[in-house]
């Protein structure tokens, strides 16, 4: 007698249905959602994991794929909330970088930061997958006039000969008054909008902060051409001069 054949019966859920259970568990977490709404906790997983393109789906509600979509758009809930918190930070005066966003996203969304980032292979992948999406989230959200594109460069000047021709057979004929070992250098930071406009120019001379460089010389340099110039001990950017960078060029 043949046996029957047994067919196992795959449920589908609508676009609704789908974001119900992310937003659940968003709230309260996978688990507690997948069990309050009865669906397969690796189901909840498979769709926290396409959350981005399950929000960003412009079809009906009523679908149950998300075919002929296009390229999808990183999506996430708290888009208002975060884009203020950028906004504030750049309304300060203060420099904006994506470990800033993700702190605020640690500290405010704690269950969503978690729900995004499980079953990911490893920390790093997790890591790169939420610095990607913040990427693509502050590009979507400035405009080129507020995006910066930063290079430095070292300058070179008084570089002392590297050869001294003196008169031969005369003794102490090689012998000079002074000379430089080494060449002076500073350091120019050039910056250009994604607009196209180009910034002032900021110039870090060798110096001590608050020495006579900084506090009799460089006051006489800012007239000229509206450039910025510091000081610093070894002539290149640190802390304090990126301090100084973020405050007063990217004012223009």
């Amino acid at each position: 007698m043949p046996s029957a054949s047994r067919t196992s019966k795959y449920r589908t859920y609508t676009i609704q249905e789908k974001r119900k259970a992310l937003v659940l568990a968003l709230n309260i977490d996978t688990k507690p959602a997948a069990d309050f709404l009865n669906y397969p906790r690796r189901t909840v997983q498979d769709w926290i994991r396409q959350s981005d393109a399950i929000f960003d789906f412009k079809g009906a509600q009523t679908s149950k794929t998300l075919k002929g979509q296009g390229r999808r758009e990183e999506v996430v809930p708290f888009a208002h909330g975060l884009l203020t918190f950028m906004k504030d930070i750049r309304r300060d005066e203060e420099p904006l970088c994506t470990t800033m966003m993700l702190e605020y996203i640690k500290t405010n969304h704690r269950c969503w930061f978690n729900n995004y980032v499980t079953g990911k292979k490893s920390i790093v992948s997790a890591d790169n997958a939420i610095m990607r999406l913040l990427l693509r989230f502050s590009k979507r959200r400035f405009t080129p006039s507020t995006i910066y594109n930063v290079d430095e460069t070292a300058i070179y000047f008084d570089t002392p000969a590297k050869h001294i021709w003196a008169e031969k057979g005369l003794n102490g004929s090689a012998k000079v008054n002074y000379a430089e070992k080494h060449s002076t250098r500073l350091t120019a930071v050039m910056t250009i909008r994604a607009d196209g406009k180009m910034l002032p120019i900021l110039f870090i001379m060798k110096g001590k902060p608050g020495g006579t460089i900084e506090m009799d010389e460089l006051p006489n340099y800012l007239q000229v051409q509206g450039h910025i110039y510091c000081v610093q001990e070894n002539g290149w950017m640190d802390s304090r001069v990126s301090e100084i960078y973020s405050k007063e060029l990217l004012k223009f």
